[in-house]
C-alpha cells in the first residue's frame, strides 16, 4: 500500500504585548477554527502518527494532518514584566510586612522579585530590598532591620531579561518605643491603604509651636501656610491675603506646613512628621471608610463643644454611650472620668474652635473651623478649611480666605 503524505503548513508570527493573541486551525474546505493563546496549554503533533494533538483547559482535541490546510502559532515579543504592591501591614519598630502580585511576565522567564525600600521616595533595587521568588503570582515580603520612628517608602519590584518595573509607592512609619502621650491611641482611615493617628491636641504658640492637650479651651489660630517656612510667620495677623502663601495647591506635608517644617513640642520634638490632612482625607475619614456614617458627632467635654471622632475599630467597650450624627452638642455629653475611657480606645475630639479675622475672634464654642492642607482651584486669595457646628453640619472644603486664622489639628502617618 502506497502511503501519501500531506504537507502541513505551520505559519509562526510575532505578537506585541497589547495583540488579542489567537490560535488559528485551518481545516481543509471548512471555515477557520480560532482559540485564545491563553485557553491552550500544549500543542504538539508527530508525522508518523499523522495527528496533530491540542491540550485545552484540560480537554484535549486532535486533528488527522491530512484534515488540515495549516496552522498558525503566535510567537509572544518580550517585554517589560508588571506588577503591583500591597498594602503594607504588620508593622514593628523594626520590620513590616509587604509584597505584590505579579500580573504579566511579559511573556519571559521571571529572573526575581520582592520589594525595595529606602527612606527616599521612589525606592530601587539598588537599595534596601528582598529576593522572594521567580515563580509568576502573588508573594509576600518581610522588611528587617528598620530603624524606630522612621518613615519609608516601599513599592514591589520584578525582572526579566527585558528589565525591572516597579508597583505602587506606599509609605509607613514604624514604631516608637511605645504609643507616645502626645498621639491618640486610634488609627483612623483616610484613604485606600493610607491610615493615620492623630495629635492628642490642636498647636498653640507664636514662636515654637507645641500641643494642647484636648479638649482644652486653648487653640491656636493661624492664617493658611503660617509655618514660619519662607517668611511665613506663625504671628502674621495681618488681612492682606497676597501676604500668605501663594501658588502651591497643596501643603500637607510640605515646610509651609505647620506640623511638618516645625519641631512640635509635645509631637516628639521632632520635624518631618505630623501634618495636616488634605480635604481628600477629610472626605474620606468621615463619608468612606468602613462604618464612616457612625463614627463621627457633635459632642460636650468639660462644657466644651465640639466634635467627636472615633476610630476605625470603635467598638463601645468604654462603657459609655455615643449616638452618631448627633444634631445637638449635648447629645454627647461626657464627663472627665467617661472621656478619658473613651480616649483610651481612640476618640478624637475637636473643639469648636471659632475663626480669626485678624485681631477678632468668633465662633468659639459655635463652630469648628481647621485649616486642611489644599488652596482654592479658582483663587489665590483663598484656601479649604474643615468646618463644623451644632446640628451635624460640616462642610469638608469651606472657601476661607488665607488671613482667617483657623485651628490646626495634626496626623501622623501610620
Amino acid at each position: 500500500m502506497k502511503k501519501i503524505w500531506m504537507l502541513l503548513t505551520i505559519f509562526v508570527w510575532v505578537a506585541g504585548v497589547n495583540a488579542q493573541e489567537k490560535f488559528y486551525i485551518y481545516p481543509q474546505q471548512t471555515n477557520p477554527i480560532e482559540m485564545n493563546v491563553n485557553e491552550v496549554d500544549s500543542f504538539t503533533f508527530s508525522m508518523h502518527q499523522d495527528t496533530v494533538y491540542i491540550w485545552t483547559n484540560n480537554t484535549c482535541i486532535s486533528y488527522a494532518i491530512s484534515e488540515l490546510d495549516s496552522i498558525a502559532l503566535p510567537i509572544m515579543e518580550k517585554t517589560l514584566p508588571a506588577v503591583t504592591t500591597d498594602s503594607v501591614s504588620q508593622i514593628t519598630r523594626e520590620s513590616a510586612v509587604c509584597g505584590g502580585n505579579i500580573t504579566s511576565t511579559g511573556y519571559d522567564e521571571l529572573w526575581i522579585y520582592g520589594v525595595c525600600w529606602d527612606t527616599d521616595p521612589n525606592p530601587t533595587i539598588y537599595k534596601m530590598h528582598t529576593y522572594d521568588g521567580s515563580e509568576p503570582g502573588h508573594y509576600t515580603s518581610t522588611m528587617t532591620n528598620l530603624i524606630r520612628n522612621t518613615k519609608y517608602y516601599v513599592r514591589a519590584y520584578v525582572t526579566n531579561s527585558k528589565g525591572t518595573s516597579y508597583g505602587e509607592e506606599y509609605s509607613f512609619f514604624t514604631l516608637q518605643d511605645s504609643i507616645p502621650g502626645e498621639m491618640e491611641y486610634g488609627i483612623f482611615t483616610v484613604g485606600p491603604n493610607k491610615r493615620v493617628r492623630f495629635s492628642r491636641g490642636s498647636i498653640v504658640g507664636d514662636s515654637l509651636l507645641k500641643l494642647t492637650y484636648q479638649p482644652s479651651s486653648q487653640c491656636g489660630l493661624y492664617g493658611w501656610g503660617t509655618s514660619g517656612y519662607n517668611g511665613k510667620l506663625l504671628s502674621m495677623h495681618d488681612t492682606i491675603d497676597s501676604n500668605y502663601v501663594r501658588g502651591i495647591s497643596n501643603i500637607s506635608g510640605t515646610d509651609y506646613d505647620w506640623g511638618y517644617y516645625n519641631k512640635i513640642i509635645g509631637g516628639g520634638n521632632v520635624n518631618h512628621v505630623w501634618r495636616v490632612l488634605t480635604i481628600e482625607e477629610w472626605e474620606y475619614l468621615l463619608q468612606t471608610r468602613a462604618g464612616a456614617s457612625n463614627k463621627y458627632g457633635c459632642g460636650k467635654i468639660h462644657n466644651l463643644c465640639g466634635l467627636i471622632i472615633l476610630p476605625d475599630d470603635w467598638n463601645n467597650t468604654a462603657g459609655v454611650s455615643f449616638t452618631p450624627q448627633a444634631s445637638s452638642w449635648a447629645t454627647n455629653s461626657y464627663t472627665s472620668a467617661e472621656w478619658e475611657a473613651m480616649e483610651a480606645k481612640g476618640a478624637v475630639f475637636l473643639i469648636a474652635s471659632g475663626i480669626r479675622d485678624g485681631e477678632i475672634e468668633s465662633e468659639g464654642g459655635y463652630a469648628g473651623y481647621y485649616w486642611t492642607g489644599n488652596a482654592s482651584a479658582t483663587s489665590d486669595d483663598y484656601a479649604y478649611s474643615f468646618y463644623f457646628r451644632e446640628g451635624n453640619n460640616y462642610t469638608i472644603a469651606l472657601p476661607t480666605r488665607k488671613h482667617k486664622g483657623c485651628a490646626v489639628r495634626l496626623v501622623r502617618d501610620y
